[in-house]
């Protein structure tokens, strides 16, 4: 999201009476392309213990996923978490500096939801070209609500919270 309307965000969170409506709404027609569309995932299928699914990928040539990956397990027992699945997609080809630092990092997670591509084929299949380093919160249909990182934005964890 270009700054502007991550201002123009921020800017109305502050200012409206009926706040966390407004802003979901907004922010939903930023990403008007993708929410709603469907993740088409087979693993996705066995993974439904809750209503809702959180989605993140990591490319295992990413250092930047590596500190991902440890934001992620220092977050995991945020409450805007207790109520969905937290499923981690790895893909690309085996990479032992990405491997064992995330294997390190999903030591906190007593539950891990992993699966891995040895490649990118899934991110042009679901057509996620432009978003695939990022997180996606997912109904019981697979189908995208949010798309971003609740674990750096404190307004997207705001979000999380309506689901």
């Amino acid at each position: 999201m270009n700054k502007f309307k991550f201002t123009f965000l921020v800017i109305i969170f502050c200012a409206c009476s009926d706040r966390n409506d407004f802003l979901l709404s907004e922010y939903q027609k930023s990403f008007s392309g993708m929410i709603g569309s469907k993740i088409d995932i087979e693993e996705l299928n066995s993974i439904q213990e809750y209503n809702f699914k959180v989605l993140v990928l990591l490319n295992t040539q990413c250092a930047s996923c590596v500190l991902t990956a440890k934001r992620w397990s220092e977050s995991v027992n945020h409450s805007i978490f207790n109520n969905k699945d937290i499923i981690f997609l790895t893909y690309g080809p085996p990479n032992e500096y990405f491997q064992t630092n995330f294997n390190e990092s999903m030591k906190s997670f007593k539950d891990l939801n992993h699966i891995h591509y040895p490649s990118e084929e899934f991110i042009y299949k679901n057509n996620l070209e432009l978003y695939n380093l990022d997180v996606f919160l997912l109904n019981q249909s697979d189908e995208i609500l949010l798309i971003g990182d609740p674990t750096k934005d404190p307004l997207l964890r705001k979000l999380y919270k309506n689901f």
